[in-house]
């Protein structure tokens, strides 16, 4: 029962972890954007 909670504790950081980074990217990317545009 305990093992079968961290794997899915597990899988939902492995699905977690990407979308945050992409998340983060995007919030640096618009923040580098609208410094050097506006």
């Amino acid at each position: 029962m305990l093992h079968d909670g961290l794997d899915r504790a597990g899988l939902e950081a492995m699905v977690a972890l990407p979308a945050l980074a992409t998340s983060w990217r995007n919030t640096i990317a618009r923040r580098l954007e609208t410094g050097v545009c506006g």
